[in-house]
């Protein structure tokens, strides 16, 4: 539709966003455990994919599609995995090929790129310590264990028009570090 539209076009396609990954581990649990595909996923920071259509829309048109990725290409049920750990939440994760992906039955190359992408450096464990980091000051700040709201608490800040986060996260570790 668009390429047969005869306007001059750019699409930047985005594998799934670091930002959604505890939303995707929450969704995977029943009765405790998480049940999660083998499926292959190559999560992206969302700070990336703005830069990357921010980039795109201010470059002349391609007429073609801009693939951009995580630099990590891994099974989900490893994603799931990592993330539990990362926020450390002791959690059971079985690997499941019939566990739907909200409701849908993944192939495996769904949520990773089709062809050549470009890769973003930031990798998710990276950013999760990040977020982790930022939220155990916050808790220190506020006198009080945090912690268990990290979900909750992440969700509000990506929602939130008066965000107070002034920076992106890999504005908070020097370059040599990304």
């Amino acid at each position: 539709l668009i390429a047969s539209a005869g306007v001059p076009w750019t699409l930047v396609r985005a594998t799934q966003f670091f930002e959604f990954v505890g939303t995707i581990a929450g969704a995977a649990v029943i009765d405790g455990v998480a049940r999660v595909s083998s499926a292959s996923i190559q999560p992206i920071a969302s700070a990336d994919v703005a830069a990357k259509v921010a980039e795109a829309a201010l470059a002349p048109p391609r007429n073609g599609m801009i693939e951009i990725a995580g630099p990590e290409r891994l099974p989900m049920a490893e994603l799931v995995k990592r993330h539990f750990d990362g926020i450390g939440e002791s959690r059971k994760v079985i690997t499941d090929d019939t566990a739907p992906y909200f409701g849908v039955l993944l192939e495996d190359r769904w949520l990773t790129p089709t062809g050549d992408a470009w890769l973003s450096k930031r990798r998710y464990s990276d950013w999760l310590a990040l977020v982790t980091a930022y939220q155990r000051g916050r808790s220190l700040y506020e006198g009080r264990d945090g912690m268990g709201e990290l979900e909750r608490d992440w969700g509000l800040l990506l929602h939130s028009p008066g965000s107070p986060w002034r920076y992106d996260l890999h504005a908070l570790i020097d370059e040599s570090q990304q």
